[in-house]
């Protein structure tokens, strides 16, 4: 974002993870964009080099990837991150209550939900319906990506209760028109002409 921040500030969407589960699911996926000739001997290893990658994201001048940088952030980037989290972001959601954060993503900005939206469609072979189990971490605590998403989930809540958005509301609001407008275009689907192809 570092690159492109001047003219996107105002404007940008993000989505932000819980820290220990976001590193956690990047080493179930094949160590993911470890940066290193040689394969992390533990998880705590593999945290411990790809910690601050949401930090560096926002603030680091890296033209393609700039977790791949083993070093950690700085306290200059982490305030930095901080400040363009706060002053540059149109929308926060968090990944952990996705459902929630596209409700809300229609709540501020209007237009239908879409049951698509609602779809996990990046499942990994280590999925799973609860939070991963941090023990494999042995206490590591990622430190700047920690700060920036708790600023990121005051921000969520903050808009949640100005937009007065909730689970039961969303029920209404998006998730059963979702459903309804998935339910009403199968429906099309299955009662336009099928074409044989040779």
């Amino acid at each position: 974002l570092s690159l492109t921040y001047s003219s996107a500030k105002g404007h940008v969407v993000g989505m932000f993870r819980q820290p220990e589960q976001r590193v956690i699911s990047a080493y179930y996926m094949d160590y993911h964009e470890w940066p290193l000739p040689d394969a992390p001997t533990s998880m705590k290893h593999f945290a411990m080099v790809m910690q601050g990658c949401q930090t560096k994201m926002l603030v680091r001048d890296a033209p393609i990837e700039p977790c791949v940088n083993p070093n950690p952030p700085t306290e200059e980037e982490t305030v930095l991150a901080l400040q363009r989290l706060r002053d540059g972001f149109a929308f926060v959601g968090i990944t952990d209550t996705w459902d929630l954060s596209i409700c809300l993503l229609h709540a501020k900005f209007g237009g239908e939900c879409r049951a698509e939206e609602l779809l996990n469609t990046n499942l990994g072979s280590n999925a799973t319906s609860s939070p991963y189990d941090t023990s494999g971490l042995e206490g590591f605590v990622d430190l700047s990506d920690g700060r920036l998403f708790a600023a990121a989930r005051r921000i969520f809540d903050q808009d949640m209760l100005r937009f007065d958005v909730s689970l039961e509301s969303c029920v209404d609001t998006c998730f059963g028109p979702a459903a309804r407008i998935a339910a009403q275009s199968a429906s099309v689907g299955s009662s336009a002409p099928h074409r044989s192809h040779r």
